[in-house]
C-alpha cells in the first residue's frame, strides 16, 4: 500500500471514530432533552474539531519538513516520494543566503 492509500485510509478511519464519539454525544444531548437545534450544532461542532485535530496529527506523519538553517525558508512536503524530497532539497539547497539544509520528521 502506497503512502496516499495509507493517508486515506488513516483519514477515513479518523473520521469514523469522531462520528461514533460525536453520536454519543449527541445521545446524551438528546436523553437530557436538550432542544435539536442545539443538539445538531453540538454535534457537528465536535465532530468538525474532533476531526480537525486528529487529522492534523495524522497529516503530521506523512509531512517532510525541509528548511534552511540560516533563515526562515523551509518547504513542507506531504506525501511525498523519494524522488520529490530530493529535488526539494536541492531547490532548499540553493536559494539566497542558504546553509545546509535539515530534514524533519
Amino acid at each position: 500500500m502506497n503512502q496516499h492509500a495509507k493517508h486515506r485510509v488513516l483519514r477515513t478511519a479518523a473520521a469514523a471514530v469522531c462520528a461514533l464519539l460525536a453520536a454519543a454525544q449527541v445521545r446524551e444531548l438528546v436523553a437530557h432533552q436538550v432542544p435539536w437545534h442545539l443538539v445538531g450544532v453540538c454535534g457537528s461542532a465536535l465532530f468538525l474539531v474532533m476531526f480537525g485535530a486528529v487529522d492534523r496529527l495524522v497529516a503530521r506523519f506523512f509531512t517532510v519538513r525541509l528548511s534552511c538553517l540560516d533563515c526562515d525558508f523551509g518547504v513542507e512536503l506531504t506525501g511525498a516520494d523519494s524522488a520529490e524530497v530530493t529535488r526539494w532539497r536541492a531547490a532548499t539547497a540553493n536559494h539566497p543566503h542558504h546553509g545546509p539544509t535539515r530534514e524533519v520528521r
